[in-house]
């Protein structure tokens, strides 16, 4: 259990956390891209500030987010966390659901007098508790599976420290970021069958990360649940089942074409946690994705 404070968007909480602890460091992975760019904007104007990945280099100059090879992962940090500083994680990961031990992170920070977030927007609060497992504070984009429905923009901020959510309460409001009642309803009726939708999820996810798993035309399948992923066994221990959500990369991109064509379904569209089955295509996008 914890204190929850609504925003008004999944970023709004995001710039939330920024605002309120001012951190002179950040150390964050690679994940959704509007977080890295959130940071870009903050330590534009804050000419002492540095933001670290996963291989422990630092901005040079304000605003500097350096992007890490896939190989690179956020556990293999072996740099100086300081008093002060700001870990983020997002776990599980957007788009790979590659996860981080939150545990281990935790202990790490807590003997440097850092801070800790972990975006936990992939697992909603039915698949991870961060909050049992020591973290400042939880993030949820509401808009994603707590919604549930593809109808409303919110986010969420919960934390184990009531003076610390009263604070943010009241820059909430002084910044603007209070949501709006019927969002607050929507959120409301979202609930009452989240457990039932992620649970279904989660099935479904597992269900089709094993067979695409075995198919000849894909090269990779990333999601915790297959036993070949490096992080199945983590996801036992820390979550109380996958993420239902999955990243499939094929062989060609003919064979995506033909996919996004043949299939009935799904729809074509980038979100995810609503309750309609949604297939997206970064590359069509974004050509530094595969």
């Amino acid at each position: 259990g914890g204190h929850a404070v609504l925003y008004s968007s999944g970023m709004a909480t995001v710039f939330a956390v920024l605002h309120h602890f001012n951190p002179k460091r950040v150390l964050i992975d690679k994940g959704y891209h509007v977080t890295l760019k959130a940071l870009q904007m903050f330590f534009h104007g804050n000419t002492t500030g540095q933001a670290w990945l996963a291989d422990g280099v630092t901005g040079t100059a304000a605003g500097d987010i350096y992007t890490t090879k896939k190989e690179e992962r956020i556990a293999n940090f072996d740099g100086e966390l300081r008093k002060g500083d700001l870990v983020w994680l997002e776990t599980p990961r957007n788009p790979t659901c590659e996860l981080h031990d939150i545990k281990a992170w935790v202990k790490k920070v807590r003997e440097a007098g850092a801070m800790i977030v972990v975006d936990s927007t992939f697992a909603s609060p039915v698949l991870q508790r961060p909050l049992s497992m020591g973290v400042d504070i939880v993030m949820h984009s509401c808009t994603k599976f707590i919604s549930g429905h593809d109808d409303i923009l919110a986010g969420v901020l919960i934390t184990p420290d009531e003076k610390l959510a009263n604070e943010l309460k009241a820059s909430r409001t002084i910044l603007g970021n209070v949501p709006g009642s019927l969002e607050c309803y929507l959120i409301l009726r979202s609930v009452r069958t989240l457990k039932m939708r992620v649970e279904r999820q989660s099935q479904s996810a597992t269900k089709i990360a094993a067979y695409l798993s075995t198919h000849p035309s894909v090269s990779t399948v990333w999601h915790p649940s297959l036993p070949s992923n490096p992080d199945y066994e983590l996801c036992k221990t820390q979550m109380t089942g996958p993420p239902g959500i999955l990243s499939v990369e094929f062989k060609t991109g003919e064979v995506v074409q033909q996919v996004l064509k043949k299939v009935k379904l799904f729809l074509q569209a980038t979100s995810l946690g609503g309750c309609m089955s949604l297939i997206d295509w970064r590359h069509a996008r974004d050509k530094t994705q595969p």
